[in-house]
């Protein structure tokens, strides 16, 4: 085989590897996965204050920079794992008009989840989480984030919260 043929096909593999497997950012107090943008679209998984679920934040990119939107209101939308739709809707949290001179960022609550959510990622194989956008949401950028090992970092995190939250578990 031809060298630079061989060499070519390498680096497919790794780039496709690379966006099934996301790098899994922060700790267990917050998880961060970088969206296929790979600049202002993180996606955000923390524990709730209880340790009964997890919620899902993004920060969307606002390429219209005019649109107005305010902290609890609702934004239309289509949230997906894979090609099953899981949500209509998120909630901004609130919008940063000064993290780049093109664009703003809306932080979305795309809401709370069950600590179960983990096994149906895993045992799914689903490779991608989906923001997809209304066509009246002009200027708001659908994006996806992969998951890759993401569940098991959902589950370290899910007993690192059970441990502050009841001591250590033995």
């Amino acid at each position: 085989m031809n060298p630079r043929v061989f060499l070519f096909i390498i680096m497919l593999v790794n780039a496709a590897t690379l966006h099934a497997t996301p790098l899994v950012k922060g700790n267990t107090n917050m998880l961060i996965v970088e969206g296929l943008a790979e600049y202002g679209d993180r996606l955000e998984i923390v524990p709730t204050d209880s340790c009964d679920a997890f919620e899902i934040r993004a920060w969307i990119r606002d390429w219209e920079r005019d649109n107005t939107f305010y902290p609890g209101e609702l934004v239309d939308l289509s949230f997906s794992v894979g090609n099953i739709p899981v949500s209509q809707v998120g909630q901004v949290i609130s919008v940063s008009e000064i993290f780049d001179e093109h664009f703003d960022i809306v932080y979305l609550s795309l809401g709370l989840w069950s600590w179960l959510a983990q096994d149906i990622l895993e045992e799914n194989k689903m490779e991608y989480l989906n923001v997809a956008f209304e066509e009246n949401s002009l200027g708001l950028e659908s994006n996806g984030w992969p998951i890759g090992d993401l569940p098991d970092h959902i589950g370290l995190m899910q007993d690192d919260c059970k441990v502050r939250q009841y001591g250590e578990i033995i």
